[in-house]
């Protein structure tokens, strides 16, 4: 058992041959590039086998070789078929993170992708918009290479307690509007005076500049108001 553990070992540290085909298979899609990977891990593990001199723990380890293989052959087929409908789906994309198709049922998986020439340019998802709140979804309402972006779910996840109107958020005045995202109605800011005074060769001068001073939003449904 133990020269069996020993084997298993072996083939662990040899994987490592493996999933360099692996990578390189991120780097272009279709069959050619699975099959290598497991072309890779055949011979691996006839040159496994060979080093333990037809023991006993060969045929212990080989069964567990064969089942990681049959588990990983699951996941290359996997990733194929899922590089393959990304790839399809970037054909017709415009350029930049684009909400992948399964998010127009607001009830499946919220999540975008990043298409480039026609193709999948991020390693599959690359963002669930479960990080942006509960609730938020992918809409294509963005712009440039971010028309594809996970939205505020504010108005949806219960920031709207009253239903539609208008409310503070994030030290906006928003208003909402059914499941929409929130518009901002005012940001509760304001430009205020400040002078910047100077010496250089006993003369003494100022002049006045504005800034942006943030003020925040106070009050509840329809009865809000910045604290300007």
């Amino acid at each position: 058992m133990f020269r069996a553990l020993v084997t298993v070992a072996l083939l662990r540290s040899s994987y490592g041959q493996v999933q360099e085909a692996l990578n390189a298979d991120d780097e272009c899609s279709g069959d050619t590039c699975s099959l290598n990977a497991l072309q890779v891990k055949s011979k691996v593990a006839q040159d496994l086998l060979a080093r333990t001199n037809g023991s006993h723990a060969v045929q212990e380890a080989h069964e567990v070789q064969t089942h990681l293989e049959k588990l990983d052959t699951e996941t290359l087929l996997d990733h194929s078929v899922q590089q393959k409908k990304w790839n399809n789906f970037c054909k017709n994309a415009p350029e930049g993170q684009n909400c992948i198709p399964e998010s127009r049922d607001r009830s499946k998986l919220q999540a975008y992708i990043y298409c480039s020439a026609g193709r999948q340019l991020s390693a599959g998802i690359q963002k669930t918009c479960s990080n942006g709140g509960t609730g938020s979804w992918c809409q294509m309402t963005g712009s440039g290479l971010t028309t594809g972006h996970c939205d505020d779910p504010f108005c949806r996840n219960g920031g709207a307690y009253a239903g539609n109107g208008m409310y503070c958020h994030n030290g906006n005045i928003v208003t909402c509007r059914g499941n929409e995202p929130p518009v901002v109605v005012s940001t509760c800011s304001q430009q205020v005076p400040y002078q910047d005074c100077s010496s250089s060769n006993g003369h003494y001068s100022c002049s006045t500049s504005w800034r942006t001073e943030y003020c925040g939003c106070s009050g509840g449904h329809n009865y809000v108001h910045c604290n300007c």
